[in-house]
């Protein structure tokens, strides 16, 4: 009966991985994504300063007035009679003339508009005006849009002139004022159909500004419209093969069976528990307090976390000193589900919960970087930076993540014996020294 499901699967497995989506899958390199390589991705700032290369025809991207005219293009459908003429004579200026951009450009009222793009003709007579304001999620304030179409307007009138309110889409200005419709309409831009219109980026005779287009549309699809056309793609290639019934059981095994952090936990804990016991210097009350986090997901496991008794303070004198085995995270970016191949280390981390905490922790760090100079132990903390409550007082050596099987739970372990063997006992005489010096202190007021 089990060779007979064991060929089964195997056959299934087979005829799975000939199949022609799953051949388009494997051909779907993942892109790099620039943007979001920088950590924290694109803010709002970086996002409009990123766009006014793009919408500034003197700049050396090679593509002219495409990408605002693109823009304007891709509006005209969703506008009424009269805001059509207006975007057509626009982008026919366009072809003729060229534009500048302004940021943070002030209306008299001394209210910031995003970015200003002036079109002007070879005279520098001026065409028209288009005010750009971007909000990714930021509230608009008292009156906002409408403070921007009275600036726009008295400045510039009776040049043609457009506000642009750029959202993600479904997002439609609060604050926009009817009574300027006519006058300077604000339209919403979503960033679907920005997207769309920054393909005009392709056409730039310089790789290089191709290369930084695609991965600014990319990583604005996948922000604030979730996902890129690759996404999508591979999203409707899964669908597909999962929908045959003779792909199904194979798809539903691959799934239960990937590895992952999160199923081997419990036999780091284990072998951890196991190496404890058998190293009394350490004492058997560490063995019950491992923890994870999240606490009940395996598929998305981030932290086992290793909390001695006592390395941790009752009173509130001291801070709580904790050790974490996590993604090494000057190496992952801003991942934290570590996947084979990805590096973790343990790091000790006092978590503080007042200033005075903070100040012991800073001592506990210098302490110890001075104990382990003394033994020639490691005492650096290498890339390591204050995190909320969290300060760093030492990192382990990293490992990268090999198997997530049998290999990675007796190096994971190793790596919290080895933290303890570094640090425990000076911690330990540490906080016996501070804890001493304050009460000796107490006593002398």
């Amino acid at each position: 009966m089990y060779d007979s499901q064991a060929k089964d699967f195997e056959r299934g497995l087979r005829d799975l991985l000939n199949s022609p989506e799953y051949q388009e899958l494997v051909r779907i390199a993942p892109q790099f994504d620039l943007f979001g390589a920088l950590d924290s991705g694109l803010s709002e700032n970086a996002s409009t300063r990123a766009l006014s290369y793009f919408f500034d025809s003197s700049r050396e991207h090679g593509c002219g007035t495409s990408v605002m005219a693109r823009v304007l293009e891709r509006l005209t459908p969703f506008a009424d009679e009269k805001q059509r003429a207006l975007l057509d004579g626009l982008r026919s200026s366009l072809e003729q003339c060229s534009t500048s951009v302004k940021w943070e450009w002030s209306t008299a009222a001394r209210r910031r508009i995003d970015l200003l793009v002036q079109i002007r003709d070879a005279d520098r007579s001026l065409k028209g005006v288009i005010g750009i304001e971007n909000k990714h999620d930021a509230i608009e304030q008292k009156r906002q849009i409408e403070s921007y179409q009275l600036g726009l307007y008295e400045r510039y009138r009776p040049s043609p002139m457009v506000l642009l309110f750029l959202a993600p889409s479904g997002r439609e200005p609060q604050t926009a004022c009817e009574v300027y419709r006519d006058k300077c309409p604000c339209l919403t831009l979503p960033y679907k159909l920005l997207c769309e219109a920054l393909r005009a980026i392709d056409e730039s005779p310089s790789p290089d500004v191709r290369f930084f287009g695609r991965c600014l549309r990319d990583h604005l699809e996948r922000e604030l419209e979730g996902g890129t056309d690759m996404d999508r793609r591979v999203n409707e290639l899964v669908h597909a093969l999962y929908r045959r019934p003779e792909h199904r059981e194979a798809i539903r095994r691959i799934i239960d069976n990937v590895p992952s952090l999160g199923k081997i936990r419990d036999s780091i804990a284990n072998e951890l528990a196991g190496r404890i016991r058998r190293a009394p210097e350490f004492g058997n009350d560490i063995v019950h307090t491992i923890e994870y986090y999240p606490t009940y997901s395996q598929t998305d496991l981030q932290q086992i976390i290793l909390k001695p008794p006592r390395l941790r303070s009752d009173s509130g004198q001291f801070p709580s000193l904790t050790y974490i085995l996590e993604a090494d995270r000057d190496d992952v970016s801003s991942k934290t589900v570590p996947d084979i191949g990805d590096p973790v280390r343990v790091c000790l981390w006092a978590y503080c919960e007042s200033a005075a905490q903070r100040r012991l922790a800073e001592c506990i760090r210098h302490d110890l970087e001075a104990s382990q100079r003394r033994c020639g132990l490691q005492e650096s903390v290498p890339g390591l930076l204050t995190e909320g409550r969290r300060e760093p007082i030492w990192a382990g050596v990293p490992w990268n993540l090999d198997d997530l099987g049998d290999r990675d739970v007796d190096r994971c372990a190793g790596l919290f014996m080895e933290a303890l063997k570094h640090t425990y006992h000076q911690l330990l005489e540490i906080l016996d020294k501070l804890g001493a010096e304050d009460a000796w202190r107490s006593e002398e007021h």
